[in-house]
């Protein structure tokens, strides 16, 4: 292709247009190599989907096979009061999943220790009755004192290098 300048001269482009072109064919050959890949990525994506969705629908079947809450998590809820007539002594309430309580213990502070003892022992005892199961540990912090929550949460941090099962949130 040839065109005439001002002065007369020639100016050929057809150099220009064979670049163009090649750097045309570069971006579609890029294009469709990227076009490849992206199918590709999606297929995984999709079988992984798949994979996802058929591991979901099983875990809905078994959900739906089992009768209660209690198959599938235990937990435990720890709640601390103080006594309308003596604020001295305090209660620590043990309640199961299904609100029934399982122990009221009393701390009086000459006998501090041996309250504590005794609610170690019977979440000790729950825990390791439901030793299968995840067990959620919900420790309700409103009313308790900052010492006896301290002594809890040491002993439950404790609790959780006994056991691999436990798992702890504070309400």
């Amino acid at each position: 292709m040839r065109k005439i300048g001002r002065r007369g001269g020639d100016l050929d482009l057809t150099p220009l247009l064979d670049v163009i072109f090649i750097i045309l064919m570069v971006v579609m050959c890029n294009q469709t190599l990227l076009t490849k890949e992206s199918k590709a990525e999606t297929a995984d994506m999709r079988k992984e989907l798949d994979a996802c969705v058929a591991e979901n629908i099983a875990v809905k079947d078994q959900l739906s096979a089992m009768e209660n809450e209690e198959d599938i998590i235990s937990y435990v809820t720890l709640s601390a009061s103080y006594d309308s007539d003596n604020p001295r002594i305090r209660h620590f309430k043990l309640i199961r999943n299904n609100e029934t309580e399982i122990e009221d213990i009393v701390i009086i502070p000459e006998k501090e220790d041996e309250a504590f003892k005794r609610v170690e022992e019977e979440l000790d005892t729950f825990v390791a009755e439901w030793k299968d199961k995840p067990v959620l540990i919900v420790l309700d912090k409103d009313q308790i004192l900052y010492r006896d929550y301290q002594k809890l949460d040491e002993y439950l941090s404790k609790l959780h290098e006994k056991y691999n099962n436990i798992f702890r949130t504070d309400k």
